[in-house]
């Protein structure tokens, strides 16, 4: 789980840049801490994340995001230390108001992308041969799309 440090948030802020992304921005680069923190909107993850430069962006995600994040650190498809992408897709509008949609994904070479969203497309078909139903491949090529997320960033 992400380091419980509760009171670092200023500290790390002070050494990091925020990221105040805007619609269609994208954040790629090491994912350097997930911390959560007291802020003053109660208990929050606070993201770190090192660009190709080197320099460290730092953002509260919103619930969204951080759902994703914290499912994709949880399965090991995101960790401490390795690339990932963090795109603010849109603006949506949700009973409680406005919120930022997000995609998080594993940051990787294209090539890799393509044979990991391949070898998932292949696993799933295995899995359900010998005959698909719509709906399966739906799924299927969904896992797909999201294994391949990303390419244009690169």
């Amino acid at each position: 789980m992400p380091t419980e440090n509760w009171n670092m948030a200023d500290a790390t802020l002070e050494e990091s840049e925020k990221w105040q992304p805007e619609e269609g921005d994208s954040l790629l680069g090491d994912l350097e801490e997930l911390k959560f923190v007291n802020s003053k909107f109660g208990e929050g993850l606070l993201i770190t994340i090192k660009d190709k430069a080197g320099k460290l962006w730092s953002f509260f995600p919103s619930t969204d995001a951080r759902r994703q994040i914290l499912e994709r650190y949880e399965a090991a498809v995101i960790d401490i230390g390795r690339p990932v992408g963090i795109k603010f897709v849109k603006w949506v509008e949700t009973k409680n108001g406005s919120m930022k949609k997000f995609l998080v994904f594993p940051a990787m070479p294209k090539e890799e992308r393509r044979k990991q969203a391949q070898a998932a497309v292949d696993a799933f078909k295995k899995q359900h041969s010998p005959s698909l139903s719509l709906e399966d491949e739906k799924e299927a090529e969904r896992k797909a799309d999201e294994a391949r997320h990303g390419e244009e960033f690169e």
